[in-house]
This record gives structure tokens, sequence and C-alpha cells, in this order.
């Protein structure tokens, strides 16, 4: 059993770009896909999963060669909530989930594993969401563990 499978959500539109799929685009010379794959994949103790949809032709080649999983959601047009129900259903048996969007390039090993350590320490069946301070008290954010 894997200690945190995470489900790296990929399958979006990116409607704000446009007609550009963000994820493919360059964040320090790697497309933005690849490399929050290849972070996340560098975790101890984890399998990513990776759920693609619209673009996962091209999507997937980005993924080529990395230690990740990917899986393609059918429904992907549905919105978010069907790639997170397809890629929980997909991961297989695990301690924990973690879930996050793959369009977060400023997302650190360091921020990753201190989300962990927060969960491994929390009672059975809590969900760890991360906290910011927001203008209106604390906001919610990404990636978040089940």
């Amino acid at each position: 059993m894997t200690n945190t499978a995470i489900i790296l959500l990929a399958a979006g539109f990116s409607h704000r770009m446009g007609s550009v799929n963000k994820l493919l685009l360059p964040f320090d010379g790697v497309a933005l896909l690849r490399r929050t794959a290849e972070m996340l994949a560098s975790l101890p103790y984890v399998s990513v999963n990776v759920v693609l949809g619209h673009d996962s032709q091209k999507t997937v080649e980005a993924l080529a060669g990395l230690n990740v999983v990917h899986t393609i959601n059918p429904d992907y047009a549905k919105g978010l909530s069907s790639s997170v129900f397809h890629g929980l259903s997909s991961a297989g048996l695990a301690k924990s989930y973690m879930i996050t969007p793959a369009d977060m390039p400023r997302l650190m090993p360091a921020d990753c594993l201190a989300l962990i350590k927060a969960h491994r320490s929390a009672a059975d069946g809590a969900v760890t969401v991360p906290m910011r301070p927001g203008l209106n008290g604390p906001q919610r954010g990404n990636p978040i563990i089940l």
C-alpha cells in the first residue's frame, strides 16, 4: 500500500488562457505539467496519478519518461469534481490521498512534505488543508490531503 497517492489534476480546458494549454507552457524551461509531475514524483513514499482529459495526446507526451501513472477522465468536460472522482477511483489503495491542481508552479517539495507531516499527525479521517492569511481572514489553499 502506498503511503500517499497524489492525484495531479491536469484534465481542464485552460479557458482563461484562450486556445493555449497552460500546462504545456514552459516554466523554468520545462512544460508546467512535467515540472509539477516531476517534483511530485521526487517525494518519498508517494505514487503520482495524473488525471488527463482535454488535449490528452499532448499532455501525455509531456509526461514521457517520468515515474507517474496517467489516466484519462472521459468525463473531464463535466468539471473538476469528475476528475477528482476519477483520480481517486484510479489511484488504488493508499493511506492518504493528496489532491492538487497541476497549475501550481511555485509548489515545492518542502510544501508537500510539510502538508504530509501535518496530515500524519491529524486524527483518522481528517482532511488537511493549507491555510494562508487573506484580506477577510484565513483562506484555504491547495493541495489538500484526505
